[in-house]
């Protein structure tokens, strides 16, 4: 893969997270995102790809990136969540958790009964 074609690490990363090989994943994210600093669903990515290899508070800053590009996309609020959940920091889950409900109502459907199964009394 040459250097500077940010969406064969994108490509690289989307592939290494389905063999969930997080770490090599997140760093072909990393690269998408150095290459292409605009790119909401690369950060996006980068953001789960931290959230699976336990790192949330990287993931959260990565998914805060995605959401500056791409405020109206669900998804990364909704990833974003899930992070502050796996993280105990309840009063931002609830504002993302919020949040996803307007954007998508039936993700904040899905996103309730995760976060309940997470973590009874939270929504």
């Amino acid at each position: 893969m040459e250097p500077g074609h940010e969406l064969a690490h994108y490509d690289m990363g989307v592939t290494l997270g389905g063999l969930e090989r997080w770490e090599d994943a997140a760093e072909a994210f990393e690269r998408a995102t150095q290459l292409r600093p605009y790119w909401a669903e690369a950060f996006g990515n980068l953001a789960w790809a931290y959230a699976m290899l336990g790192r949330f508070d990287e993931g959260i800053r990565a998914s805060q990136e995605a959401i500056r590009l791409k405020p109206e996309h669900a998804l990364h609020h909704n990833n974003r969540c899930l992070m502050y959940v796996a993280s105990g920091n309840r009063a931002a889950a609830l504002r993302e958790f919020e949040t996803v409900r307007i954007l998508n109502a039936e993700m904040g459907k899905k996103l309730a009964r995760t976060v309940r199964a997470e973590r009874p009394g939270w929504v």
